[in-house]
């Protein structure tokens, strides 16, 4: 592998007041950026998360950038931050493929705050993580974690939580006992929701992946249930799906809502088929490429909204259909 590029330079920008607007610009390049705080923890209804994840550098992909980018840009109030649950470049090895995904990024990366957990793509194929957390730094040190790869902030009412997929999450290791501590410090009277993402799903009815998180469950599903999570934000599966209420394998009304997000538009399309009949704790799923809106409205309710993006088809250009009525 052979990759010939400039430093990465990483600026920290302090301090910055909550919802306050800053403008920059970056030596050597002429347009100036925009971009608004999130407002700080604490009531700020109704506020707007952007989700995606499995992203990669297709015309879906740009599309589902785009859509974000719309989506956050008309927040009915406050924009919060873009979540993306994995999965970014697919540069796989191929560095100057992050160069590529951060350029199609920018619109939305340069004008909203995005924060991001690690998947598959981000530590194989030679990845190891390296590329991901030069160019992707989340606040552990501030959460007091000890790897970019898990870590929690506090936005608006919202209590963030990241988890590792593919780091050590049995009881004793450094990621679960960090759960642990970060759980029990959450104040819901100032972030009463709490939403936690990860990247391989602890649910889903796809024909792939097939309990590849069985372990991860069994792990921290309890954890999870006992502080109360909301919303748990996945990818890794190349559709959407959002399940009931579930703990244990089964629906559960205090349990909470799983959310697949693995429809960005990669390059390794959409993944089907579904597993028939659809079990009982799956409340839709949808083959096609999109992206999810988060909106919480107050302390108790929440709006999710999934719009598709594109799908894909046999005889489309690069099996890419961009047309609003199309279907995988």
């Amino acid at each position: 592998m052979f990759y010939d590029a400039p430093s990465i330079h990483t600026v920290v920008l302090k301090p910055l007041a909550s919802g306050a607007e800053y403008a920059y610009s970056v030596a050597g390049d002429d347009r100036e950026f925009r971009f608004r705080m999130p407002p700080a923890a604490g009531e700020a209804y109704p506020l707007l998360f952007g989700l995606t994840a499995d992203l990669g550098q297709t015309a879906a992909s740009e599309a589902s950038v785009s859509k974000l980018r719309r989506m956050m840009a008309g927040a009915p109030v406050h924009a919060g931050v873009v979540i993306i649950a994995g999965d970014l470049a697919y540069a796989d090895g191929w560095h100057s493929r992050w160069d590529s995904f951060s350029r199609m990024l920018e619109p939305l990366a340069a004008s909203h705050p995005v924060m991001t957990a690690g998947g598959n793509h981000e530590v194989s194929y030679g990845e190891a993580w390296i590329g991901y957390n030069a160019r992707y730094p989340m606040p552990h040190r501030e959460s007091n974690s000890r790897s970019n790869l898990w870590w929690s902030r506090e936005v608006g009412p919202a209590h963030l939580t990241s988890l590792c997929s593919y780091c050590a999450y049995h009881p004793g290791s450094l990621q679960y006992e960090w759960l642990l501590r970060d759980m029990a410090q959450v104040n819901r009277t100032r972030t009463p929701w709490l939403i936690v993402t990860l990247h391989v799903p602890f649910y889903h009815s796809n024909s792939a992946h097939v309990d590849e998180a069985a372990g991860m469950r069994a792990s921290m599903e309890g954890l999870l249930y006992a502080a109360g999570v909301d919303v748990v934000l996945a990818g890794h599966v190349h559709a959407f799906e959002r399940t009931h209420p579930m703990h244990e394998r089964r629906p559960n009304r205090c349990g909470p809502v799983h959310l697949n997000l693995g429809d960005g538009g990669n390059r390794e399309g959409t993944t089907l088929p579904w597993l028939h009949p659809a079990p009982d704790w799956s409340a839709f799923r949808e083959g096609s490429f999109g992206v999810g809106g988060l909106t919480l409205i107050n302390a108790t309710h929440a709006i999710f909204n999934w719009s598709r993006t594109a799908c894909e088809t046999q005889y489309a250009p690069d099996h890419i259909d961009l047309s609003p009525l199309c279907e995988s």
